[in-house]
């Protein structure tokens, strides 16, 4: 368990919080993941609104993120989690299903302010609520999208993928970068691609087919389509081809492989680019958003703050968090753009340091995904999600690798998911 658990649950409370509490202040505590850098950034961030806000004192509990669950899974069974901590959306929804959580849906409704949920990306919020109640919110959004190597773009005279590029495009440039010296692949032309269920999903539905699943909260079903079974068998040519790598190939060392200049294209999420700018690559490189077709589709996924139920003062707890959740951002996310802000006002400061950074192509394709109506989720975030991973990962990638037919395969794991979801009502 983390230094920083171990201390408080021994203790009891911190000197920050006897500090504050000899000056009659609220202590908000607030738990991350985050390292130390970044922690720093978030508590600076803070500082005008404890200057607006004298009554009320911003405390960083820092937890490493290896370890984070385990820590704050022994801080629950002790009823000591802080007043507002990290969490994932399919974790914060197991946690809304136990009771465990505060309901913000009050606070989170009230007129008087510019606050409004209205102005979060489209999806975001609602994949946050469980039987009404809104048991946090969502953060910061992750998109996917694949990282280029231009220079080899342009030496293959490829054209650079851009936001609205098609699937037979990516096709097209995959099979054009990939190096072969006789049967062997010496270079393939994506190397880590975004092809689980999930993102076939996405595929399907920007060919105008339907969702795999029927919606990303609690989907009451999945479903096979003309459209998924193509998308499968695309992407089972393109590994047969050598086009991409196989789903089973190692996936360690494959940023420095890019930053490198050997790889053509990487499947990652935007997170990455951080360390590209850093690095200072020696070739022009961009990132392109998940490829489509005739709708635009992304893939939803939100990392999210929540709180429990016993947090003694959700007033001063709720001004932190709506601060956190759009003027802290709008401070920290230039210094360390990781990641767009779910609440998307206070997301451009981050998409105007990614351009000043010279990183146009990532904050055009990372706005595309984040503002696009339509999303499908990047997991199963419903009561029976555990066994219906255990049905895709038993059967999934031999639909891939070309063993199971893809649509038999897929009518197959529709089938057994689909009686799960009936068990489980």
């Amino acid at each position: 368990m983390n230094k920083v658990g171990l201390g408080f649950a021994a203790a009891g409370i911190t000197a920050a919080l006897m500090v504050a509490l000899a000056q009659g202040k609220t202590t908000v505590r607030v738990m991350t993941w985050e390292g130390a850098d970044l922690n720093a950034k978030i508590l600076e961030a803070m500082k005008p609104f404890e200057k607006a806000n004298p009554d009320i004192a911003v405390e960083i509990v820092t937890v490493p993120s290896v370890g984070y669950d385990q820590t704050r899974n022994t801080m629950i069974a002790a009823n000591q989690l802080p007043d507002l901590f990290w969490v994932g959306n399919d974790q914060l929804l197991e946690y809304g299903r136990k009771g465990l959580l505060f309901d913000w849906t009050k606070q989170a409704t009230a007129k008087g302010d510019d606050f409004a949920l209205e102005q979060f990306a489209p999806g975001a919020v609602e994949n946050y609520k469980l039987d009404g109640k809104l048991y946090g919110l969502p953060s910061l959004m992750n998109t996917y999208g694949y990282f280029y190597n231009a220079d080899m773009f342009t030496a293959a005279k490829i054209p650079l993928p851009k936001v609205g590029w098609t699937y037979a495009q990516f096709f097209d440039a995959a099979r054009k970068l990939t190096l072969k010296s006789g049967n062997q692949i010496t270079r393939y032309g994506v190397y880590s691609p975004l092809n689980d269920i999930f993102m076939l999903s996405q595929y399907a539905a920007s060919q105008g087919g339907p969702m795999f699943q029927s919606r990303i909260l609690e989907a009451d079903k999945v479903q096979n389509s003309p459209q998924l079974v193509s998308a499968a068998r695309n992407w089972a040519a393109a590994i047969k081809n050598g086009s991409v790598t196989p789903r089973n190939y190692p996936g360690d060392g494959l940023e420095q492989l890019f930053a490198a200049g050997k790889i053509p294209m990487l499947g990652t999420g935007q997170w990455v680019a951080k360390g590209m700018i850093e690095g200072k690559l020696p070739f022009k490189w961009g990132f392109a958003p998940l490829p489509t077709g005739r709708v635009n589709v992304s893939i939803y996924d939100a990392v999210g703050i929540a709180s429990p139920t016993y947090i003694k003062n959700p007033d001063a707890v709720w001004k932190v968090f709506k601060y956190l959740n759009t003027k802290g951002w709008e401070s920290v996310l230039p210094a360390a753009p990781v990641a767009p802000s779910a609440y998307v006002p206070s997301a451009k400061p981050y998409f105007d340091q990614l351009r000043k950074d010279g990183a146009a192509s990532v904050a055009e394709s990372v706005n595309a995904m984040l503002t696009a109506p339509k999303k499908e989720g990047v997991r199963f975030l419903s009561s029976w999600s555990g066994k219906g991973f255990d049905v895709l990962n038993a059967s999934y990638n031999d639909i891939l690798s070309g063993k199971t037919d893809a649509k038999v395969g897929l009518d197959d794991i529709v089938t057994r998911v689909n009686a799960i979801i009936k068990a489980s009502k």
